[in-house]
């Protein structure tokens, strides 16, 4: 009985060291060694985009296709190589996955309210993963966002977009 209880004593203080490097790790990365970058994702993944457009949603869709140039879902490979493909398609929006069959990155949400004249889209990122606080594909996420950009821009060439750096539109 005794051999048993320092058993799971140890493990149990194994557990706890686990989490506080892991903890550790973490506040590490966020606030010293990483600092800007982990600044710029918490931005990429808690600032919304939105478009204010006249183009039509099916063109709006066709120049995502053509910017992003989605993976068909019979050919998402089944580990390994991650790639960007439709996760969903119905009349409030559009949902991209980066991954796998095995694992997702990132899911990425473009969503649609059509006004009168006008469509306003919200594109956002839903999901994504992290290791140690950090992203796992910050890179990817920003050449995806700023595909969606350059995608709105070509449907229609007076897009307002809200809430994008600079650098993207």
């Amino acid at each position: 009985m005794g051999v048993i209880l320092c058993l799971a004593l140890f493990i149990g203080v194994g557990f706890l060291i686990d989490k506080a490097l892991t903890a550790a790790s973490k506040a590490t990365n966020k606030h010293v060694l990483f600092r800007s970058e982990y600044k710029t994702e918490r931005e990429l993944i808690s600032d919304p985009l939105t478009f204010t457009t006249t183009a039509a949603r099916e063109k709006i869709e066709r120049c995502l296709n053509q910017s992003i140039a989605p993976v068909p879902k019979d050919r998402i490979p089944l580990a390994g190589r991650a790639v960007i493909y439709e996760k969903a398609n119905g009349s409030a929006g559009i949902t991209y996955a980066f991954g796998n069959k095995a694992s997702t990155t990132f899911t990425a949400v473009i969503a649609f309210r059509k006004s009168g004249e006008k469509t306003y889209v919200v594109f956002k990122f839903a999901q994504w993963l992290e290791r140690s606080g950090m992203l796992l594909a910050p890179d990817q996420m920003k050449d995806f966002r700023q595909k969606v950009c350059g995608a709105f821009q070509k449907a229609d060439p007076d897009v307002r977009i809200a809430g994008a750096p600079r650098s993207e539109g």
